[in-house]
């Protein structure tokens, strides 16, 4: 059995972890159509 508490920062870390990788895929998104759009100049 899973303390309580552990399994609270572990469901914490879980959501850092899920919210990191939006930004990051969000972010790659955005460069790419920069870069994209930039490139057909």
């Amino acid at each position: 059995m899973v303390p309580d508490r552990s399994r609270k920062t572990e469901l914490q870390r879980n959501k850092v972890h899920a919210l990191h990788m939006k930004l990051h895929n969000e972010n790659y998104l955005y460069w790419t159509r920069l870069y994209s759009s930039h490139c057909q100049f």
